[in-house]
């Protein structure tokens, strides 16, 4: 399933889940993006029926649910690091992304 993802750290659970990322909104890494950038961002998710936006949780989670917001998508905001209380182990890491992907895809 397509989504739009707010950096380009997400390739190795694209390839594994079958989840892609069809556009960036932090296109060009440590980059903010352009107010244009995002208004396109929000267009194609919306034409698209692109539902759902996935950032890691040290991104500034205002700007990622205002994109979500505007588009009329979920933002789905989760750790990218194992280590944390809920996510002790890469499984645990792996498990949080599956079941909040499926969640805001509605499959949970």
């Amino acid at each position: 399933r397509d989504v739009i993802c707010y950096h380009k750290n997400w390739a190795y659970f694209e390839n594994r889940f079958g989840v892609e990322c069809a556009e960036y909104v932090e296109a060009k890494p440590g980059i903010p993006p352009t107010p244009g950038h995002v208004a396109r961002l929000i267009d194609l998710m919306r034409t698209e029926g692109i539902d759902v936006l996935l950032a890691a949780n040290y991104f500034d989670g205002s700007q990622v649910r205002a994109v979500a917001r505007r588009a009329g998508a979920t933002a789905v905001i989760v750790p990218l690091q194992p280590g944390g209380r809920d996510a002790a182990s890469y499984f645990d890491l792996v498990d949080i992304w599956v079941g909040r992907l499926a969640a805001a895809f509605g499959d949970g």
